[in-house]
């Protein structure tokens, strides 16, 4: 597993894995078509936005095996919090979760970003696994939100607080070592 600094070149092939991973982790959480119909569109328009200018400070990593891309993530400072890192995005091919490879993300962004106090992110509050893998990390829940989807339908994100860097890296790498031990 090849885990680097992804390029404007990784743009389409991670919004496809990012509507991918939608599908099969949300899809069955929500109610029907609560996806918006336009996904794919909506990801090619987000990550191109990533890799524009604007979006430089924002940290992209892919995970590659055998070329093929396996997991992303993406982690940027909290504008409204500048000692803490927003983890925006961390996605894992359908079919290669549970293998210990978002552990691998979290353990390289660790290694990077460890200039901010620690890392959060918002999780979908249906999304039992994804709560579950970031509960090992030491990641603690807060509050709730309740956030549009489509002009239709709104979904429930639970905040989520993660260890200081040096904790959370432990807590990967413990992960990791469990999985390949």
């Amino acid at each position: 597993m090849r885990i680097e600094v992804a390029t404007p070149e990784d743009a389409a092939e991670i919004a496809a894995l990012h509507s991918a991973s939608w599908r099969d982790a949300y899809g069955p959480l929500l109610p029907s078509g609560a996806l918006p119909a336009r996904l794919e569109e909506m990801h090619r328009t987000l990550w191109a936005r990533v890799f524009s200018p604007e979006g430089s400070g924002t940290l992209v990593l892919t995970a590659r095996q055998d070329g093929a891309l396996m997991a992303f993530a993406a982690v940027h400072r909290d504008a409204d919090q500048p000692t803490l890192d927003f983890l925006a995005a961390l996605h894992v091919r359908p079919g290669a979760r549970s293998g210990g490879i978002g552990a691998r993300m979290i353990a390289e962004i660790a290694r990077r970003r460890a200039v901010a106090e620690r890392l959060w992110c918002w999780v979908l509050r249906e999304n039992a696994s994804g709560r579950r893998f970031y509960a090992r990390l030491g990641a603690t829940e807060g509050k709730a939100q309740t956030v549009p989807l489509t002009q239709t339908t709104a979904c429930v994100d639970i905040r989520l607080d993660f260890p200081p860097w040096p904790d959370l890296q432990g807590q990967a790498q413990d992960m990791i070592a469990r999985r390949t031990g």
